[in-house]
């Protein structure tokens, strides 16, 4: 979900936006796949369904993004201030599966492709000068440390990355509902 120190040196915007959009694709790919019915269904009462994997990444894309833009990244995730800051990603993470799990599938692919496009717009109003700029430079416009995180580790984190995170979780909630 979010940036290690230890990622290679930063792209360009150009390259980060190509990045963006391959794992799109590749998300996009695996969800059209699938019928609505395993969009939906989940294997088990607690497990997670396609759909709720979906409104995952899809919150924690509309943070970036309005991190992107200089707004609240928690509000904009659905998660209170003090949830995103001192009771963890987990917490972050139970609050947006219960905001969501009721939640009608088209509403869900839709948010989610709302989100995508405003990341996208959020990253095409940056340069590439401001992707190596820390992370609280967006947050607190301060400047941050020199050598804290950037903010294009945290973009690629939050979506592109996040997927490949999820694509194998995704593909394992649909093999536990059997044949059919």
């Amino acid at each position: 979900m979010d940036s290690p120190n230890d990622l290679p040196p930063p792209p360009a915007k150009a390259q980060l936006r190509a990045r963006l959009q391959a794992g799109r694709a590749a998300l996009e790919a695996q969800i059209a796949a699938l019928t609505d019915a395993q969009l939906v269904a989940r294997a088990e009462e607690d497990a997670w369904s396609v759909k709720d994997h979906i409104a995952h990444l899809t919150a924690w894309e509309a943070g970036i993004a309005a991190l992107l833009r200089r707004e609240s990244r928690p509000a904009a995730m659905g998660v209170t201030q003090e949830v995103f800051e001192e009771e963890g990603f987990d917490t972050a993470n139970d609050v947006i599966f219960a905001a969501h799990a009721d939640e009608p599938l088209a509403r869900v692919l839709a948010e989610s492709h709302r989100a995508h496009e405003a990341l996208l717009a959020a990253l095409d109003a940056l340069s590439d000068e401001e992707l190596r700029r820390p992370y609280a430079t967006f947050e607190t416009g301060e400047a941050g440390e020199p050598d804290a995180p950037q903010i294009w580790g945290y973009i690629a984190g939050n979506s592109f990355g996040h997927y490949e995170e999820h694509l194998p979780w995704i593909r394992a909630a649909v093999e536990a509902l059997g044949p059919g």
